[in-house]
């Protein structure tokens, strides 16, 4: 993304349940442990880094992510999902978190990748003649050589 110029390579937790994607602005705070704090500290402690500098974004109010409620600011930014295929979408920009139902004094990466049904992700795959699509998704462990792969839908491999 745009946003991370600075970042070689973030990560991000994927939430299948979700159309939308999220990332943690650099200015992101929490209130959900009082006093107010960075939301790079406990109990959210997601990794604030995202600026997007190269557009003027929307703002949002109490949309949910996971278990994440979050208020901030939605931009147009361009999404890599491997080295060749980018696309660009709505990105929201957390700058406030009221609420953390799902990682709860847990790390929270940089974001979550809306991977619903009716997400970017989910429908560039979608072969517009047979309404349907195969998905393989190689999840990796960074400290390990290992990789596990998932499909989703058939095909003849």
């Amino acid at each position: 993304m745009q946003g991370y110029a600075s970042d070689v390579s973030p990560y991000f937790m994927i939430d299948f349940s979700n159309d939308k994607t999220v990332v943690w602005n650099s200015s992101c705070t929490q209130t959900v442990a009082l006093p107010e704090s960075s939301c790079f500290d406990a109990p959210t402690y997601l990794v604030v880094s995202y600026d997007n500098v190269t557009d003027s974004g929307v703002t949002f109010t109490g949309k949910q992510f996971g278990g994440y409620l979050v208020t901030g600011m939605v931009y147009l930014d361009t999404i890599c999902y491997d080295t060749t295929f980018c696309k660009v979408i709505e990105v929201f920009a957390g700058e406030n978190v009221t609420i953390d139902a799902w990682l709860y004094d847990q790390e929270g990466a940089y974001g979550i990748l809306g991977y619903g049904p009716n997400s970017p992700f989910w429908n560039q795959y979608i072969d517009p003649v047979t309404a349907t699509a195969t998905y393989l998704i190689a999840l990796a462990d960074p400290d390990s050589i290992l990789v596990s792969n998932i499909t989703l839908g058939s095909a003849d491999t």
